[in-house]
């Protein structure tokens, strides 16, 4: 997927389904959650990532940094989040994670 852009729910569910995968036109749960767990293991130890899954999981009164993953994966936090995933450099200065922070 080159570009994870969205302006109503059907643009966002056809990014979700084009990540994940479909099976028969349907979204395939079990590609879904690999991925994110794969997601979570190459992320879970970079201080920047354990940020933003604690602001996204305090939304919902947690501290369940694989909750607040979840929470990302949601359409208003959706394309600033991966775009955080696709830097090879990432740092606390780039535009998308300080977006996202404010957002949180």
């Amino acid at each position: 997927m080159d570009k994870i852009e969205y302006e109503t729910d059907d643009e966002y569910r056809e990014c979700l389904c084009a990540l994940f995968g479909k099976v028969d036109d349907t979204y395939d749960g079990a590609a879904a959650a690999t991925l994110m767990d794969s997601i979570y293991e190459s992320t879970k130890d970079n201080v920047l990532f354990q940020e933003i899954y604690d602001l996204a999981a305090a939304k919902f009164f947690s501290t369940d940094r694989s909750l607040g993953l979840s929470i990302l994966f949601s359409y208003d936090y959706f394309a600033l989040f991966c775009k955080c995933l696709v830097m090879t450099t990432f740092d606390a200065t780039f535009d998308s994670y300080i977006e996202l922070r404010q957002l949180l």
